[in-house]
């Protein structure tokens, strides 16, 4: 039994692993020097390594089948991916940058959608704050759910909203949206999570 560097998501040995897949670094235990891999993720039949095709003159995720008319062939980008069901709670800094990169138009409507959807903020987004502001406010809700949803920003929760019922008041109608606010710039994830286990992330960058 000895100590080894292990790096996530992939949990095998820091010495067999890229760098640029080594978005978390541990210590631990192995036996004979055998370090076992992350298990198989049950919600995604493909490998945690994935291929993302990159349009160097857009900077904007596209795949082969959803390619612009006249585009150069993009560029094929190896990355490794956290396994589906810790996406929720995996913040900006452990994702691969390339996971950040917005979807391409022609790809972006081709994406399959989850139940759980959130309005208010777009996938890529760009905020700024007014003239003579230093922060930014946004209004946001999740549709597909009759759940409460808790909301988390970078990982972190920053509130829960309840779902409305049938024929709600007016007043009821605050207790249904989130108000969010920002200041400062970076990149961010927000992602809404309801009890059925049902999310949307929106990944987006204040400025």
């Amino acid at each position: 039994v000895s100590a080894q560097a292990i790096c996530w998501p992939l949990g095998l040995a820091a010495s067999n692993t890229e760098p640029a897949h080594c978005r978390d670094r541990r210590s631990a235990w192995t036996l004979d020097g055998a370090a076992p891999p992350t298990l198989p993720d049950r919600l995604h039949s493909a490998s945690l390594l994935s291929t993302a095709w990159v349009d160097q003159r857009s900077g904007q995720r596209l795949r082969p089948g959803c390619l612009p008319s006249g585009a150069a062939v993009p560029q094929a980008i190896v990355y490794a991916r956290w396994p589906t069901s810790l996406q929720p709670w995996i913040e900006t800094a452990q994702r691969s940058e390339v996971e950040r990169l917005p979807s391409g138009p022609p790809c972006a409507r081709q994406a399959p959608s989850r139940s759980l959807r959130i309005t208010g903020l777009e996938p890529g987004s760009v905020l700024h704050a007014v003239p003579g502001r230093s922060s930014v406010g946004v209004q946001l809700q999740a549709l597909g759910t009759t759940e409460p949803v808790h909301w988390l920003l970078d990982g972190r929760l920053v509130g829960t909203t309840q779902t409305l019922a049938p024929h709600a008041r007016r007043a009821e109608y605050s207790r249904a949206a989130l108000r969010l606010t920002l200041s400062g710039a970076g990149q961010h994830a927000l992602t809404a999570l309801d009890a059925a286990g049902r999310y949307e992330q929106v990944l987006f960058s204040v400025r």
